[in-house]
């Protein structure tokens, strides 16, 4: 498994090639490029080893939505499920019809406790409107969020969490903590990200080594189609609306645009359509000892998940589906 060490590491080498812009606009698919850091112009993206102007599908196909387009991720870190904080490389984005982002999972320097088995955070919670389609919906297009944030979607897992769907690539590769996809995701359907997989039971003692490679399995998705970039409008609320198998007791969580990877911002045990208030999100969502959100705050959101959290009993997710996410003004 990486270090901490060695992925600040790799972010220090990809920053310079994306602080290095140019000018050019070569033809959509005449210029050669690769997947991850990439020498495109601005305003293009690499897809399918060539560039592209954003919004344009290998194809030609113009508009509708970002199919076929990868975007180079950062790193951003989500405490871990009744565990570790850990590190996701948010990878490339998809390419052909089912774009994505892959995750990889990197355990803490200074690994955190959460208490995962324990409590329940309080806070203001609502029902947020399961009918969708409005404009603070934002529903998904093959892997892409669309409404009021445009990110592709992404999953990442603690080394002994795995999941059977969605997989990787054209070869339909699995994607573990280990191996994660750094191209296409392959979601099993054109309108949500879902996920089946598994999680083991801690012991009845978990230590934090335990919780280091058992916190659980994240579906998340960037705010932006570059990551890191923020959604640039403050609300108050934030509810998903999840189907399957489980479709409560997760964690929500957000990361404000700026801040360490470390910083997060979670809430404990939601259940589907729930809307919590933003500022009832805390740093220390297990029992609310850190740094509470601030309405402030809101329009730096730049990255959201939904992290099915380890416990004392095996959990089992079936196509659970990430469906829509609904912010509240």
């Amino acid at each position: 498994m990486r270090s901490l060490h060695s992925v600040l590491l790799l972010l220090t080498t990809v920053t310079p090639f994306l602080a290095c812009t140019y000018k050019a606009e070569p033809v959509d698919g005449k210029q050669a490029c690769a997947v991850g850091p990439q020498v495109c112009p601005d305003g293009y993206v690499c897809s399918v080893g060539f560039c592209y102007h954003s919004g344009v599908q290998p194809g030609g196909s113009e508009g509708g939505s970002r199919g076929g387009l990868p975007v180079t991720g950062g790193a951003v870190s989500f405490g871990g499920g009744g565990g570790m904080g850990g590190t996701r490389i948010v990878g490339t984005g998809g390419i052909g019809t089912k774009p994505g982002t892959g995750g990889a999972s990197f355990p803490s320097s200074s690994p955190r406790l959460d208490g995962g088995l324990g409590g329940s955070s309080g806070g203001a919670v609502g029902k947020a409107d399961a009918g969708g389609g409005t404009s603070n919906t934002a529903t998904f297009q093959h892997g892409a969020a669309v409404g009021p944030i445009s990110g592709y979607g992404w999953i990442a897992m603690a080394p002994l969490d795995f999941v059977t769907d969605p997989t990787c690539g054209p070869s339909g590769a699995p994607i573990t903590a280990t191996a994660p996809c750094m191209s296409v995701i392959n979601w099993n359907a054109p309108n949500a990200l879902c996920v089946t997989g598994y999680i083991p039971a801690l012991p009845v003692a978990p230590t934090p080594d335990d919780f280091a490679s058992n916190w659980g399995i994240e579906i998340g998705v960037n705010a932006g189609v570059v990551p890191g970039v923020p959604i640039g409008k403050s609300y108050s609320t934030l509810a998903a609306f999840v189907s399957g198998v489980p479709t409560s007791t997760f964690r929500l969580g957000v990361h404000r645009a700026g801040d360490p990877s470390t910083v997060i911002y979670c809430f404990n045990y939601v259940t589907s359509w729930a809307a919590v208030a933003l500022t009832q999100f805390n740093t220390a969502c297990w029992d609310n000892s850190g740094t509470y959100f601030t309405a402030a705050d809101a329009a730096n959101i730049d990255l959201l998940n939904v992290q099915v959290l380890s416990a004392s009993t095996a959990i089992t997710l079936t196509n659970m589906c990430l469906n829509s996410i609904t912010f509240g003004d």
